[in-house]
């Protein structure tokens, strides 16, 4: 994902972005490339790298997710999914009212 690309995903400045992924790449969990159709652009990618800790809570709350959505049977899963694509979509929607 180009910077850009990732400054308007989150609402925030190229420069903010910028200085966000400087730690993220000082900590190991993303990269930085040069775009092979574009020199100009600098894409960012996760080296799939997570600091122990989070790695330790997100094992801990991806496994009680899990067990949960297990019990689930095929329409409440379609449900959920349903539920998680509206609520993404109005979060996006909200968020540049927010930065105004």
């Amino acid at each position: 994902m180009a910077v850009q690309d990732l400054a308007e995903e989150l609402g925030l400045s190229p420069s903010a972005t910028t200085r966000v992924v400087d730690r993220l790449v000082q900590a190991g969990i993303a990269s930085r490339t040069t775009d092979s159709q574009d020199r100009r652009r600098t894409l960012i990618a996760h080296t799939g790298h997570l600091p122990a800790e989070l790695h330790q809570v997100l094992g801990g709350v991806r496994g009680a997710i899990g067990a949960a959505v297990a019990t689930l049977d095929a329409k409440q899963v379609e449900g959920l999914a349903t539920y998680f694509s509206v609520a993404t979509r109005a979060y996006r929607d909200a968020a540049p009212a927010r930065r105004a």
